[in-house]
């Protein structure tokens, strides 16, 4: 009970996972066989809010990660992150590389020659971490799809008008060439942090040795600091350590108003 009336409310804060609205795009209805298909994710999150690029500065943060598990007759060819912005954020030493509020995450499809025509699904995952100028929440992965219909190299084919001048903003042609390993989906919901992993995860937990503990919100430095000193048996010194009664009672009288 005494360690919940000084729990720092910016600990409390970083275990939110603010959420994205992600809104998947495909550039016509159809896709003829042996061609091309431009897809993006429109992703809008709350005020306020950004992300770690797909690239971050500081190897210690969580990249913005597209992954896309295409099925039989398609393969991913190029995937278009936008430009990051620079960022200062509290506790940072240096501008952090992310990307804005909005944003579009853009993906190139090419649909084999020999495809069956017909519905075709293409799921995919976007894991992001959202951020704001002083903290980083922790990280969320959204399970996403497109679909669109494979038709024949001489069928018609019909533009979406709305997703179309989106996705013209992408600078397709300039994006990188995407890492197809492939993951298994127990692999991928790893990522979800969501509730139970399983009797396995939870086995694998046992073998874990605590070195040390601390709380509340800690910069790169620090954070960095407290995983050395954990190794080398460096032992944190406590709130109460070294403190009279009167002193103590004050601490948990003052928390207890925070």
């Amino acid at each position: 009970m005494v360690i919940a009336l000084f729990a720092p409310d910016i600990a409390q804060a970083q275990l939110r996972r603010p959420r994205a609205e992600i809104v998947p795009l495909v550039e016509n209805t159809a896709v003829r066989a042996g061609s091309s298909a431009r897809v993006a994710l429109q992703v809008t999150l709350p005020e306020g809010l950004h992300t770690q690029s797909n690239k971050p500065r500081d190897p210690t943060l969580i990249p913005t990660v597209l992954t896309v598990d295409v099925p039989a007759g398609i393969t991913w060819d190029e995937v278009v992150f936008p430009p990051a912005i620079d960022l200062n954020q509290v506790g940072q030493d240096k501008p952090l590389a992310v990307f804005e509020r909005e944003f579009l995450i853009g993906a190139r499809l090419t649909v084999a020659s020999d495809a069956i025509p017909g519905d075709i699904i293409v799921p995919a995952q976007l894991r992001y971490q959202a951020c704001d100028a002083k903290m980083c929440y922790l990280p969320v992965t959204a399970d996403l799809q497109w679909t669109f219909k494979i038709v024949p190299a001489s069928a018609a084919v019909v533009p979406n008008a709305d997703a179309a001048a989106l996705l013209n903003r992408i600078a397709f042609g300039r994006g990188e060439r995407p890492n197809t390993s492939r993951t298994t989906n127990d692999e991928r919901r790893t990522s979800n942090d969501e509730g139970p992993r399983g009797s396995d995860d939870l086995a694998k937990l046992e073998k874990f040795e605590v070195l040390g503990s601390t709380g509340g919100y800690l910069g790169v430095n620090d954070f960095l600091t407290f995983v050395r000193n954990a190794e080398n048996g460096v032992k944190e010194r406590g709130m109460f350590e070294g403190r009279g009664p009167i002193a103590i009672l004050l601490l948990v009288f003052l928390g207890g108003f925070e």
